[in-house]
């Protein structure tokens, strides 16, 4: 459980940013200076010590396992009591390691790093492939980007993971990055709206919103989406507005994982024999709404650029961030030449 030092921590961190605990114990988890630092040591580390044997066998989406999670910010381990389960219908089927979702006890995380997130998602690579880690990475690094277009976004903070196989015969474990990912409530409770569990008929969802996602997944090279079948996106209810919250990035170009490229995602990953890099997905919009958002993202150039500056040292592989820098600028290249912008973006659908 957690250590006086670490409460102490945490008080005092409100304590010098003027602030009351009240007021920032929600976002705590996502806002610390850690949770958006640049450097490698920064990041907080995660224990897992349960066989993923047991979490695909023993937890489907409604059925958790008790277990216990360690985190560890800087020399010292703390604990909590947690329940676990997998999640992902596509890398449950086709991962090694499944994604988890954690639950906790209110109680038990009061006055803690994760005050206020009782459910928290934990995105973690797909197999045991060489760019694992860096293909976290990158999805991390579509969350932030999209982060500068709108309010209305997923928090996440990147943390290492030691997943350990402490129970099996081969008492494995592997080092992994991986991400926490705030849970649809939390986000919407920190907007101030709802959430929205029902599926909404797409042109009843606020269309600069709307305009703004398609710019993003485009820019992120995403197709495995779909507002029409509401796949991989999320809804709140905020201010009169139906609005789509984006996740689940990791068959983007963007992040170019190679099970990726083996997966034709609703037929539009590749256009005959070769990739498709990227593909404008909308519906048929008003002109001057389009170009509203155009120059939002030109606005917002330089604030994408730092996003993705700010993971340049947590890579494995620099040639990761060489070709995620490449591919963002390549997407600027169109929105800047109007030529290439009204071929792709405008051209009717």
């Amino acid at each position: 459980m957690l250590n006086p030092m670490t409460k102490s921590g945490l008080l005092l961190f409100f304590l010098l940013t003027g602030v009351s605990f009240a007021q920032q114990t929600s976002d705590v988890l996502f806002s610390e200076p850690g949770a958006n630092s640049s450097d490698p040591s920064d990041l907080l580390t995660l224990r897992l010590e349960i066989p993923i044997k047991t979490l695909r066998k023993e937890t489907n989406d409604s059925t958790y396992v008790p277990s216990t999670l360690y985190f560890k910010g800087t020399d010292t381990w703390d604990s909590l009591p947690v329940e676990l389960r997998t999640r992902g219908e596509f890398r449950r089927k086709k991962c090694i390691f499944p994604p988890v979702k954690i639950k906790f006890s209110k109680k038990d995380i009061e006055n803690t790093l994760f005050d206020s997130n009782r459910k928290l998602k934990l995105v973690v690579p797909c197999r045991h492939e060489e760019a694992k880690n860096d293909n976290v990475v990158k999805e991390y690094l579509a969350y932030k980007l999209y982060e500068p277009v709108t309010p209305y976004h997923f928090k996440t903070r990147l943390v290492n993971l030691e997943w350990s196989q402490k129970a099996s015969k081969k008492k494995s474990g592997h080092q992994l990055k991986a991400i926490l990912l705030e849970d649809l409530d939390h986000l919407a409770e920190r907007m101030g709206g709802d959430a929205y569990d029902r599926k909404v008929h797409p042109m009843r969802l606020d269309t600069l919103n709307g305009i703004r996602n398609a710019f993003f997944q485009y820019m992120i090279g995403n197709a495995d989406y779909s507002v029409t079948l509401g796949h991989n996106y999320k809804i709140i209810y905020h201010e009169e507005k139906f609005l789509v919250i984006p996740y689940d990035f990791d068959l983007a170009g963007l992040v170019n994982a190679d099970y990726g490229k083996s997966s034709d995602v609703q037929n539009l990953r590749f256009m005959g024999d070769q990739p498709a890099d990227r593909i404008y997905r909308d519906f048929p919009r008003n002109p001057d709404l389009v170009e509203q958002v155009r120059q939002e993202y030109l606005s917002n150039r330089e604030a994408i650029f730092i996003a993705l500056q700010k993971t340049k040292g947590f890579y494995d592989n620099e040639d990761e961030y060489a070709e995620a820098e490449l591919y963002l600028t390549k997407f600027y290249q169109v929105l800047e030449d109007d030529k290439k912008f009204n071929r792709i973006i405008n051209s009717d659908k």
